[in-house]
């Protein structure tokens, strides 16, 4: 799910950042997630997993 930011940091300036993410299901109880967000000064770069447990 994509996001958008813009930060108003005073007489510091401002940042605008961008971040998109998502999960990518192998089984009924377990995800694989991927993520990036990128800014006027940093990038970062997510790897997560998901384990469901059933009910």
């Amino acid at each position: 799910m994509p996001n958008g930011r813009y930060v108003d940091l005073s007489d510091s300036g401002d940042d605008t950042g961008f971040s998109v993410g998502g999960l990518y299901d192998l089984s009924d109880a377990f995800s694989v997630g991927l993520g990036g967000s990128w800014s006027d000064d940093t990038s970062s770069y997510t790897l997560s997993g998901r384990f469901y447990f059933g009910n």
